[in-house]
């Protein structure tokens, strides 16, 4: 099965536009469900890659703070987590808030949308996470469409057995921290190149998921994002998150 990028944007981005309108006017999102750590929910609206990624950090957050890129108030910086779904292409403000809440010592759960990005985009994605976040990325793959194979990751020749993986139907990350937990992938990842930071999450033999120190803080990078899998009701990602969030 394969994923039409734009007939998916066209369903989840008018209900990303409604949630986020409802959650500006009330400064925060009161659901049932909560981690034990203040939160804010970072709208980064047309930035956003995947709409249903947002809505479903919304869906199980109580108390977050929503806070729309371009708009940060200084009161937010130092935020014990900060939550980014499905980031495509960042703009200036919403890279300078993410840079100084590591450095304030937050815990930055950053989602990648690259995948979901044309290579132009893409490109410029990498750049960014690179420049900005210390994180070196690899090209997208789209595990869905039998693009698996093996191939040398970009950095120092080093060799990923991409093809160890298999095409499933339906693949699956598997981390490891801060718990172990199975989430199934939303068909497209952002595999990571060698560098410094601990693999927290797999796909066979690929690298997914990193934490690492930056500044202060700690930053998460999912190449998978979990956010639609919480808007689905997913009982492992649901489980997942909320380790995070306990910690």
């Amino acid at each position: 099965m394969r994923i039409n990028r734009r007939r998916f944007l066209e369903v989840s981005t008018g209900a990303a536009a409604l949630f986020s309108a409802q959650a500006g006017m009330r400064g925060e999102i009161k659901i049932a469900s909560q981690g034990k750590r203040e939160c804010v929910l970072l709208d980064l609206e047309a930035q956003c890659c995947l709409g249903e990624s947002f809505l479903g950090y919304g869906k199980i957050l109580a108390n977050a703070r929503v806070v729309s890129t371009g708009s940060f108030p200084k009161s937010i910086i130092g935020c014990p987590t900060v939550i980014v779904p499905a980031a495509g292409m960042i703009d200036f403000a919403g890279t300078q808030y993410i840079k100084e809440s590591l450095r304030a010592g937050s815990l930055v759960l950053f989602e990648s949308g690259g995948g979901f990005l044309t290579s132009v985009e893409f490109a410029r994605h990498q750049q960014l996470l690179e420049r900005h976040l210390k994180v070196v990325a690899d090209s997208p793959v789209n595990l869905w469409a039998g693009e698996i194979k093996h191939g040398s990751n970009r950095r120092a020749g080093q060799q990923f057995s991409h093809n160890a993986v298999g095409n499933f139907p339906a693949p699956y990350i598997d981390y490891n921290w801060p718990i172990k937990a199975k989430v199934r992938d939303f068909s497209r990842v952002v595999p990571l190149a060698e560098q410094y930071g601990e693999v927290i999450g797999v796909m066979g033999k690929l690298p997914i998921a990193l934490r690492k120190r930056v500044g202060k803080g700690t930053l998460v990078f999912l190449g998978s994002p979990i956010g639609p899998h919480l808007h689905a009701g997913d009982s492992e990602a649901e489980r997942w998150l909320k380790s995070v969030l306990a910690g």
